[in-house]
């Protein structure tokens, strides 16, 4: 590995000094499928260059609106581009070359996790840095600094002060302002170098369990340099923070659920379906007609909290089934609270991304009758995980999140690589050329038993429901424009184009349109957005959670598919 890093450095290192030959004729190409995509050693330096010419030309693109412009301006700019292409990954190269520990930890890593893929998708090998941001992701608090640092492209790559992280933070002025340049970071009179890391890494390095204090010199726009010292301390997690609020002229409740978060500390402690059912309650005092639960970008989190909240919605019974390695027959998960919070009309809106706990509240919906699934087909994501250090006694060499078990539906039925299909569904908005290739088998997961005596609702009978949103979502402009984009998108993404500066920038242009015709389409607000009062007394006090609050209101009320949900409510009710 170490010649290979060595080759790869050499390689780059020339190209920084030898400007490339932009005249050859060569051809970008797009592979649909990369699960047998390999380089032959004798290719490699020529496709490490066509790779970082297609950088520098996409990059120069960024900066011009018209192709005269860019190419004039292309002699004299090109050095700079080409220096910015290579100076991170030479870095990053050099940084392994000069600690051979560091190459080490990633063939190590790499052995893991190659072990761990041939087993199945969802088992594979933690840092203890990125084992402390998955369970930050999944928790409702944690320690933080309240701030996210990041590299600006726009400002040479330098270090700057990223997004306010934390609604717990009450004083703007504890903290930097966004976007302030960072000249130093401290910690007990160390100073940090986060040169070669990219943005995921810094954040992970300045937040691990190790640093309890930072010392930040930053400097504004004007060139004044400040000194702030910011002390760890126990902060919320902004995106697993929980907030209903009132639509369409208050007559329906929204609450996004970002993750099943829980309390990692207690066993039986409160998280995520606590917190819902205090929302919910606030909802129901304001006399809605009903409730749209948003399970979108939802990659689930813990099975109790699926559990406890699904059973906010049902009055007892069975809600899923699940088989480990560690038993010998399925068990199954039960509500056994009488009486549901809410009993009112109810959509839960999904996606593609929609997975695991968000499947498991989705399918108790489902298989109850109790609300509309709207969106698109969920993940298909039912296995199950447990994260355990490699080695008891070191827990520096890491962790294994491993594969355990399944869970099924109250029919013993699993959706796993299938997902969950929606009663209503809705043009998909997200990105469909990204792509994530499967070098595993799919997972096999078998039904089991059913379980008994299951008390579900009557048939919702959703017919004139499904027949009107069609023709809504057929009559509307921006559901029109999202089907056209993505077929534009994929044919882009596709599609095969010269290595010139000219095609490269034709075809940045047709990008950024797309994307930018159809962010344009979602700035008109499309119904209101209202706090409850709660939440208008606890903003009163806190200055950057007013702000986050209005971005989210803003956001939400040009959301069509929301607007659709909206819609559903209303004919369900009628």
């Amino acid at each position: 590995m170490l010649q290979s890093i060595i080759k790869k450095h050499d390689f780059l290192t020339r190209f920084l000094t030898t400007k490339p030959d932009y005249t050859a004729i060569e051809q970008v190409k797009r592979r649909k499928n990369l699960e047998n995509y390999w380089i032959p050693k004798n290719e490699l330096e020529n496709v490490w260059t066509k790779q970082l010419k297609l950088s520098i030309f996409f990059s120069h693109s960024a900066n011009f609106k018209e192709l005269d412009i860019a190419l004039d301006k292309f002699p004299e700019q090109e050095s700079e581009h080409r220096i910015n292409a290579v100076n991170e990954s030479i870095c990053q190269l050099e940084y392994l070359i000069n600690n051979p520990v560091e190459i080490k930890r990633k063939i190590e890593a790499s052995f893991l996790n190659a072990i761990g893929l041939s087993q199945d998708k969802h088992t594979r090998y933690f840092t203890i840095n990125e084992k402390e941001s998955f369970e930050k992701d999944v928790s409702l608090n944690q320690e933080s600094f309240g701030i996210s640092l990041r590299k600006d492209d726009n400002l040479a790559n330098k270090l700057v002060v990223g997004e306010l992280l934390s609604t717990g933070l009450n004083e703007k002025t504890e903290l930097p302002e966004e976007n302030d340049v960072v000249v130093s970071i401290k910690t007990e009179d160390v100073e940090l170098d986060f040169n070669c890391l990219s943005n995921s890494e810094i954040n992970q390095k300045i937040n691990s369990e190790a640093q309890k204090s930072i010392t930040l010199i930053t400097q504004d726009k004007d060139g004044n340099q400040k000194e702030t010292t910011i002390n760890k301390r126990e902060l919320p997690v902004i995106s697993n923070f929980l907030r209903g609020y009132l639509l369409n002229d208050r007559s329906i409740g929204y609450l996004k659920i970002n993750s099943f978060y829980t309390d990692l500390e207690k066993p039986d402690g409160l998280g995520m379906a606590n917190d819902a059912a205090a929302e919910i309650y606030k909802l129901i005092q304001s006399n809605i007609k009903g409730l749209i639960i948003d399970l979108r970008f939802n990659g689930g989190g813990s099975l109790k909290e699926a559990v406890d909240f699904a059973g906010l919605f049902i009055n007892r019974g069975p809600v899923s089934i699940i088989n480990t390695t560690d038993q010998e027959e399925p068990i199954i998960l039960k509500d056994f609270n009488r009486g549901a919070a809410y009993s009112g009309p109810l959509v839960i809106l999904v996606n593609k991304y929609s997975a695991s706990a968000s499947e498991l509240f989705t399918n108790v919906m489902k298989d109850y009758n109790r609300g509309v699934i709207v969106g698109s087909t969920t993940y298909g994501k039912s296995t199950m995980q447990v994260v355990l250090p490699v080695n008891e006694d070191e827990p520096k060499e890491g962790f294994m999140k491993l594969t355990t078990g399944a869970f099924y539906n109250i029919y013993g039925k699993s959706h796993n690589e299938k997902g969950i299909t929606p009663d209503v569904v809705l043009p998909d908005g997200t990105n469909t050329t990204a792509y994530a290739p499967s070098f595993t088998q799919p997972f096999e997961v078998p039904d089991v038993q059913a379980a008994s005596r299951i008390p579900v609702n009557a048939p919702l009978g959703l017919d004139n429901i499904i027949s009107s949103s069609t023709k809504r979502t057929m009559n509307n402009d921006v559901f029109k424009k999202m089907n056209l984009q993505r077929e534009k998108f994929d044919q882009l993404f596709h599609k095969s184009f010269d290595l010139t500066l000219e095609s490269v920038f034709k075809h940045y242009q047709e990008i950024t349109s797309l994307i930018s015709d159809l962010e344009i389409s979602y700035t008109d607000a499309l119904f209101t957005v209202e706090d409850h009062e709660s939440t208008t007394e606890i903003l009163k006090y806190n200055s950057i959670d007013q702000e986050y609050n209005e971005e989210i209101k803003l956001q939400l009320s040009s959301d069509p598919y929301v607007q659709e949900s909206i819609h559903i409510l209303t004919n369900f009710n009628n």
